[in-house]
């Protein structure tokens, strides 16, 4: 059921699925549909597995993020509410600062839901966030100049 009262104020953070900073991410790792890749910065420069060769377009990937941290949930609710759900996604985004934040893409019969790492029960969200977070978005090498 929809939670109208937090159990826990110290435990939910806000409806915004992401805190971090798009500018202090170090890198991220992205999964869906049995697929897995990570890309890292390097300086102002995005690569893939953090290969020396394997730079991709980072105002794409810089477009991706700012996406992520303006994704809302919809609401919150009790674990259970994902009982029957089915992980899709999976996004671990890792700051600066060594410290990380993973959201898991759960899809439901009826619902959407999001799992953070260290919250209590589910977030509720919008199709938006299935079709930015639940298919995988590869990002190619830059356009030559």
């Amino acid at each position: 059921p929809f939670l109208a009262a937090l159990p826990d104020g110290e435990a939910w953070r806000s409806l915004r699925l992401s805190e971090s900073d798009p500018k202090d991410l170090s890198g991220f790792t992205w999964s869906a549909g049995g697929e897995e890749w990570t890309l890292q910065r390097d300086g102002v420069v995005w690569r893939r597995d953090g290969a020396q060769d394997a730079t991709v377009d980072g105002g794409a990937v810089d477009a991706f993020l700012a996406e992520v941290a303006g994704l809302l949930a919809a609401g919150f609710r009790a674990e259970d509410a994902g009982e029957g759900a089915v992980e899709v996604a999976r996004l671990e985004l890792r700051r600066g600062d060594g410290s990380a934040e993973r959201l898991e893409l759960l899809r439901g019969p009826n619902v959407d839901l999001v799992r953070i790492d260290g919250e209590p029960g589910l977030r509720e969200v919008s199709a938006d966030v299935h079709d930015l977070l639940g298919r995988l978005r590869p990002f190619g090498p830059p356009a030559a100049e």
